[in-house]
């Protein structure tokens, strides 16, 4: 199978049509909700990125400002993450006050209808963190914020309820809750941050001291799944209910973990992970007995230096999702997934080069035509891929037709759509 794709390009050398401000945009943010909602920082404020039927070009519309627009006092955006609910969009942003010294983490609820937001509470944050997670919550009916840190190992879990209101979960409750996470996180004693080489010994006190890098919650039924990396490169996950963990496992690379994302395909629940310096890993059927002993690698992932990012998404509308990275080297690659004899074997179906480090992936209908995007965030600005909208038509029709007769699909044994769009540049 073949994807080809047209592309748009905001340039983030544009400058930026902001009052009292000539300076070049600076991208530095990019996250997606689960409903299909783009949002970046740019000269350290938030933008919803949509489609200007008008301009016939992707516009941006500001629907948060850290602090005021003063440039003596500028608030730095340093950490953004976003979780679509039913009654409408929560964003957490992390920013530096400049005039005050202080880390501040920002939660608040948006209508992104009319970009208003209808509730924001702040908390001041004790150190600079490296990371921040929204999540829904398996034992209440809020939404969960993760905030880890560079410096500091340990995690703090806040809680945050559709009235507007944050509040930290207590530790002994995170103990509960995430008994792994607590174990890697909150074993260390207060007054010691650091380990010399001879502490490193053993497994038990290598991972006492470990930095989160990156997170990723799955929730099926009454199983919850928690994947995290740290920078001693490891991949630690934990499966438990809302009464114990079930199970929870580790597995050890050379380098730190920049990203990790857990998902289910054709009924199996499964866990991809990068390593800065090392191999993509997929990890199949993590909810039965193997846990962790189904490994394979991703074919060509160490040819283009670092793997930065990585994101799960159907993107040829076969019910099963593709396995997007992009890389430091400038590559953007798409697997697809085949279930051979129990087994889930990657292969390349679309690869791209750019002119620059690629850091975001996003999924998302920015455009409006009932057709999702491929949003990718380089060092350059936003690329927007966008299927051919004829052969994405001819394809589902051929789904529809399928489904009508009755035939049960078997998209890598089916034949599929041709993307020979004489309109359609081939990459």
């Amino acid at each position: 199978m073949e994807l080809n794709f047209y592309e748009m390009h905001f340039e983030a050398t544009e400058p930026p049509s902001l009052e009292g401000n000539t300076e070049t945009c600076s991208f530095s943010l990019l996250c997606m909700t689960s409903n299909g909602d783009v949002f970046c920082s740019l000269n350290d404020k938030v933008y919803h990125i949509l489609w200007n039927r008008a301009e016939d070009d992707l516009d941006r519309r500001l629907c948060f400002t850290p602090g005021k627009d003063v440039r003596t006092h500028k608030d730095e955006i340093i950490l953004l993450d976003a979780l679509h609910t039913e009654t409408g969009t929560i964003v957490a942003v992390v920013y530096y006050r400049n005039h005050g010294g202080q880390y501040t983490l920002s939660v608040f609820q948006l209508d992104v209808n009319t970009l208003k937001i209808k509730f924001k509470q702040e908390e001041n944050l004790h150190k600079k963190p490296n990371l921040v997670r929204l999540s829904r919550d398996m034992y209440s009916s809020n939404i969960s914020v993760f905030a880890t840190y560079y410096s500091d190992p340990c995690v703090q879990v806040f809680q945050y309820n559709y009235n507007g209101f944050i509040s930290k979960v207590e530790d002994i409750k995170v103990k509960e809750r995430y008994p792994g996470l607590f174990k890697c996180m909150f074993r260390a004693p207060q007054d010691k941050r650091t380990l010399s080489r001879e502490e490193h010994v053993g497994p038990e006190k290598r991972h006492t001291h470990e930095y989160i890098l990156c997170i990723d919650v799955f929730i099926e039924e009454d199983l919850q799944y928690l994947a995290y990396g740290t920078v001693d490169g490891n991949v630690h996950v934990q499966v438990s209910t809302n009464k114990c963990c079930v199970w929870q496992s580790v597995y050890d690379w050379e380098g730190p973990i920049s990203a990790v994302k857990i998902f289910k395909i054709k009924g199996l629940v499964c866990l991809i992970a990068t390593c800065m310096v090392e191999q993509v890993v997929l990890f199949s059927d993590i909810n039965s007995n193997n846990k962790l002993s189904n490994r394979v690698i991703l074919p060509e992932s160490t040819r283009f230096d670092s793997v930065t990012c990585v994101n799960i998404m159907d993107i040829d509308y076969d019910g099963d999702p593709e396995i997007l990275i992009g890389t430091y080297g400038r590559m953007f690659i798409v697997y697809k997934l085949q279930l051979s004899d129990g087994n889930l074997v990657p292969y390349i179906v679309y690869r791209r080069l750019y002119t620059s480090p690629v850091y975001g992936i996003c999924y998302s209908d920015i455009t409006e035509d009932g057709i999702d995007e491929i949003v990718l965030l380089t060092f350059s600005g936003i690329h927007v891929l966008q299927r051919c909208l004829k052969s994405a038509q001819q394809y589902i029709q051929k789904l529809l037709d399928k489904s009508a007769s009755g035939q049960v699909k078997c998209p890598l044994q089916g034949e599929h759509l041709s993307d020979n769009c004489a309109s359609t540049p081939e990459y």
